[in-house]
C-alpha cells in the first residue's frame, strides 16, 4: 500500500477522526447490517480496517460468545486498546491489497473508507469476496469524492473563502497520494462482476457543520495534512491557521462527500 494519507502515527488527530467517523457513520452501517440480517449469534465476521473499534464492539455483541470477529488493519495501534478484553475478537496487522486471507471463512465481511486508499482496490475486494463463505454477506462502503464539488460551502463570505482554500489544498494532497476519487459509484458493479448476487446499494449525503462532530472530523483531517500542505507551498502557515478556524464556526456548513454502501450475498 502507498503511504496512507491519514497516517495513524498522528495520534491526536487520528483519535478525533476515529471518534467522529464512528459517530457519523456507525448508525447507517448498523442499520444496514440489521436490515440484511447478516450478523447473528455464532457468526464469523471480517472487519477490514477497524478504525477506532466502535463498530467492532457492536459486532462483538451481535455474534456473542460463540461467534468470532477478525479485525485487520495496516496500523492497529488504536485497536489494541479499544478492543482489549473482547474474547471473540482477533486483531491482525494486515494489508488488504497484498496480504492473503483465509478462504471461505466468514459469514459476513465489511469495510468502510478503506478501499479508496488501496492502490489495487480491485485486488483488495477480490481478497474480501474470496474470504466469504457461500451464502455469506459482503458490505462495502466508500466515498465518491467527485459526486459533489468539494470547494462549495455555505456561510459568511469569510467562512466560504477559508474553506475553499483548504478544500483545494486537500484535493491536491489526495491526488498525490493516489486516493481513488470515484470508487463509491463503482462498488455495485464491482460486486456484481465478482459473482455477488442480490446487489443492493444506498447513497448517503449529510450536512457537515462547523462546531459539530462533522466539523471536528474536517478539522482533524486537515490538521493532519498541515505539514504536507505547507511543504508543497499550497498555503502559508498564516493562511492555514486562519482557514482552519472555519470548522469551529457553527454558521458554516457543506455537503458531505457521497457515501455509497453496497452489499450482496455470495452464491
Amino acid at each position: 500500500m502507498t503511504q496512507y494519507v491519514f497516517d495513524n502515527a498522528a495520534e491526536a488527530e487520528t483519535e478525533v477522526r476515529f471518534r467522529s467517523l464512528g459517530a457519523l457513520f456507525d448508525p447507517t452501517t448498523q442499520r444496514i447490517i440489521d436490515s440484511l440480517q447478516a450478523v447473528g449469534a455464532r457468526a464469523r465476521c471480517l472487519e477490514v480496517g477497524g478504525g477506532g473499534g466502535s463498530l467492532v464492539r457492536w459486532l462483538s455483541e451481535r455474534v456473542a460468545s460463540q461467534g468470532h470477529i477478525l479485525v485487520t488493519d495496516i496500523d492497529p495501534r488504536f485497536l489494541t486498546k479499544a478492543l482489549s478484553g473482547l474474547q471473540n475478537v482477533e486483531l491482525l496487522r494486515h494489508d488488504i491489497g497484498t496480504d492473503p486471507l483465509p478462504t471461505a471463512a466468514f459469514d459476513f465481511v465489511h469495510t468502510r473508507l478503506v478501499l479508496e486508499h488501496v492502490p489495487d482496490w480491485g485486488k483488495g475486494l477480490d481478497n474480501m469476496v474470496n474470504s466469504l463463505r457461500s451464502g455469506g454477506t459482503v458490505l462495502v462502503e466508500d466515498f465518491d469524492l467527485q459526486a459533489l464539488d468539494w470547494t462549495e460551502s455555505a456561510g459568511s463570505a469569510v467562512a466560504i473563502a477559508r474553506y475553499s482554500k483548504l478544500a483545494v489544498a486537500r484535493m491536491q494532497i489526495f491526488r498525490e497520494h493516489r486516493v481513488h476519487f470515484t470508487i463509491g459509484r463503482q462498488l455495485p458493479a464491482a460486486l456484481l462482476s465478482r459473482g455477488i448476487q442480490g446487489i443492493g446499494f444506498e447513497p448517503t449525503v449529510t450536512i457537515r457543520k462547523g462546531a459539530s462532530a462533522a466539523g471536528e472530523l474536517e478539522k482533524a483531517n486537515l490538521q493532519q495534512l498541515r505539514d504536507e500542505i505547507l511543504t508543497r507551498s499550497l498555503l502559508t502557515p498564516e493562511e492555514f491557521d486562519d482557514a482552519i478556524r472555519v470548522f469551529d464556526d457553527p454558521s458554516w456548513s457543506r455537503f458531505s462527500p457521497l457515501m455509497v454502501s453496497a452489499w450482496g450475498r455470495k452464491p
